[in-house]
């Protein structure tokens, strides 16, 4: 997966968009028919790319979303290789070149001691704040940071429709009912074809990877 980051990675490059442009259903909210997969992503940035960039990126199938109303149960009863295996067993209903990075994605990217942990006991006390209604946050603490970490409200793809979780600080993920009137900033990731093939590099700033 090859995420793109903000230039000398940092958050200096990193846009934030409303999900939706325009007010809509929550029922609408899926990011298989959001604006921000087939617009921002999908048509916009991925007709910046040369012609030869394009065809590099792999067509892929990413996680599918449903009515789910035992998200925060799920993701908080999980460790990050539980999570990795119920995101990529969830039905793949969206199908594209570029979407955003998995919540398993963030977490194995914490300390590797931190992997075999339940999600809810990564080091708060309080599982859930209750904000207003049945609008539930969950905060999931990730201890000694994330180094994949930039900025907060950074969102991540999950597998219910209406929930978005999003980075909170170096050491959480945070997770809410998605609101439309919010923006989020995002990190583009996307697969390569598997033909393609390492050309030199070795992943730094200054000397990044280069692939053929």
């Amino acid at each position: 997966m090859m995420l793109l980051y903000g230039e000398a990675y940092t958050t200096e490059k990193l846009s934030s968009y409303y999900w939706q442009n325009r007010p809509i259903p929550l029922s609408a909210g899926s990011w298989e028919t959001s604006e921000l997969n087939i617009i921002n992503l999908n048509a916009n940035l991925l007709n910046s790319f040369s012609q030869n960039w394009q065809e590099k990126i792999a067509i892929t199938d990413w996680i599918g979303q449903e009515e789910n109303s035992t998200v925060f149960e799920d993701y908080g009863n999980s460790n990050a290789k539980q999570l990795y295996d119920l995101e990529n067993s969830t039905l793949k209903t969206d199908t594209s070149k570029i979407a955003l990075m998995y919540v398993s994605d963030y977490l194995f990217a914490s300390e590797q001691t931190r992997w075999n942990y339940e999600v809810k006991n990564l080091g708060i006390e309080d599982d859930f704040i209750h904000v207003e209604g049945n609008n539930w946050q969950k905060v999931v603490e990730l201890e000694n940071g994330n180094w994949m970490y930039l900025t907060p409200s950074e969102a991540t793809l999950n597998n219910s429709k209406n929930k978005i979780c999003e980075t909170f600080n170096d050491a959480s993920i945070f997770c809410e009912i998605l609101s439309f009137e919010k923006t989020y900033f995002i990190r583009p990731v996307f697969y390569l074809n598997s033909n393609i093939t390492f050309n030199g590099g070795d992943g730094s700033i200054n000397n990044p990877y280069r692939i053929n």
